[in-house]
């Protein structure tokens, strides 16, 4: 049966797969027409009395600022569980309607430490600080989601002791709330007690963390040896020898210097010389890596091994199957794999010229030696694939689908009614 959308169409029986349909559609829903559409049919269809569906419908109508509708939904559920009615408290304080939260919170005969930390952000996040530290002091469960809530609160309102008084408190250090606090004091001049924190984190950390560590960063110089070369690098210019003076500054990992010297002898310089430092300081795979080189226009290096990659061929499409792309080498192959959610991610927040070509190549990459056909299909979106008709070569027919290894089989229901969300979510995200 179609729905009232333009464009889209899906079954209204009752598979699993239709129930998870209509809730990545609640989940993505920010406009309150298209929601009251969405909750029309549902309640015409089998899953009318789907909890999991109801408290969506619930966090749906908070999230488009009509708390009664939300009220209305938690009020029909027969026996609602905790997570249902702590999200009406997240729907009143996005309504800032305080005094109601506050009544929700007061009516509830249990409450675990997410309904804590509800109605502390709702107190804090429209302005009463105060309020919100007193309620979470008089919490009786305290998880590290509560701990670091309340922290990040403090330092958004400029309480920063009140934030580092909370961190010395915590039974259990976490790197999130580390991280706030830590930048919080370097912004606000405290350079001291930044400095302390930073030291004591080094002390704490795992063997896991710094092996973490060890795979993001190349060896990089001494004190003595950066000396030396910044001492080298001063004789070379005293001299008038600007192109010495800038490979000395990069074989020695000065990198300030070198960039600054490269911007003053020309476009090819300061880009070869971005490349450089990225595969003289990073890992490859390495997010930072990566996106170093593609603001450098070095795609075809993202996916080559640590070595000087102005001989390797320019990175083309390669449909699956197919072999690699010219130059590339198994370390930074796997590095890109291994990291593939945080490469694609930085890529796409980052977006530069014809980075469409790696992100692609990055699918390629996942179908070919992870056999991840999700994954690359995430790529393939990410990068404005189109839907080809199927044939051996093409990458994208339905979305979910390796039409590759089941051509037979390959169009289900299931990867149909992907489409369909897909094509509802474009219509209604580009309107």
């Amino acid at each position: 049966m179609a729905l009232l959308f333009p464009n889209f169409v899906i079954s209204t029986d009752t598979s699993e797969d239709c129930l998870l349909s209509w809730g990545a559609l609640l989940k993505n829903c920010r406009d309150l027409s298209q929601g009251r559409q969405i909750h029309a049919r549902i309640a015409q269809s089998e899953h009318r009395r789907n909890k999991y569906l109801a408290n969506l419908l619930v966090q749906m109508y908070g999230k488009c600022g009509s708390v009664d509708d939300a009220r209305a939904i938690l009020e029909s559920i027969e026996n609602p569980k905790l997570f249902s009615s702590n999200i009406m408290i997240q729907a009143y304080a996005q309504a800032k309607d305080l005094n109601r939260a506050r009544r929700t919170f007061d009516g509830m005969l249990r409450r675990d430490a997410s309904t804590w930390n509800s109605i502390v952000t709702a107190y804090a996040e429209n302005g009463h600080l105060d309020k919100a530290r007193e309620i979470f002091e008089l919490a009786p469960e305290k998880n590290e989601i509560s701990w670091n809530v309340m922290i990040t609160l403090c330092i958004r309102s400029g309480k920063i002791a009140s934030a580092k008084d909370l961190f010395d408190r915590m039974p259990v250090k976490t790197i999130v709330a580390q991280t706030a606090l830590l930048t919080a004091l370097a912004r606000k001049g405290h350079l001291e007690e930044a400095e302390a924190l930073f030291e004591n984190i080094k002390e704490e950390r795992d063997v896991e963390s710094w092996a973490f560590g060890s795979r993001c960063l190349q060896t990089t110089p001494t004190e003595q040896q950066m000396q030396a070369t910044a001492f080298e690098v001063k004789r070379l210019l005293i001299a008038g020898k600007q192109k010495e003076a800038l490979r000395a500054a990069q074989d020695g990992q000065l990198w300030g210097c070198a960039l600054l010297m490269a911007r003053q002898l020309g476009e090819k310089f300061y880009t070869d010389t971005i490349a450089d430092m990225a595969q003289r300081q990073f890992q490859p795979g390495f997010p930072l890596r990566t996106l170093t080189l593609l603001y450098a226009g070095q795609h075809a290096g993202v996916f080559v091994g640590n070595t000087n990659s102005s001989n390797v061929t320019a990175l083309q499409p390669q449909p699956v199957p197919a072999s690699a792309v010219d130059g590339a080498t198994q370390d930074a192959v796997e590095g890109m794999l291994e990291e593939w959610q945080e490469n694609l991610a930085i890529m796409a927040a980052n977006r530069t010229n014809g980075d469409e070509r790696v992100i692609m190549h990055l699918g390629d990459c996942l179908w070919r030696h992870r056999d991840e056909i999700c994954g690359a299909h995430i790529c393939y979106l990410v990068a404005n694939a189109s839907f080809e008709p199927f044939s051996t070569s093409a990458r994208l027919c339905l979305i979910g689908a390796d039409h590759c290894k089941y051509p037979r089989t390959y169009a289900s229901p299931e990867a149909i009614q992907r489409m369909e969300v897909y094509g509802f979510a474009r219509v209604t995200g580009n309107s």
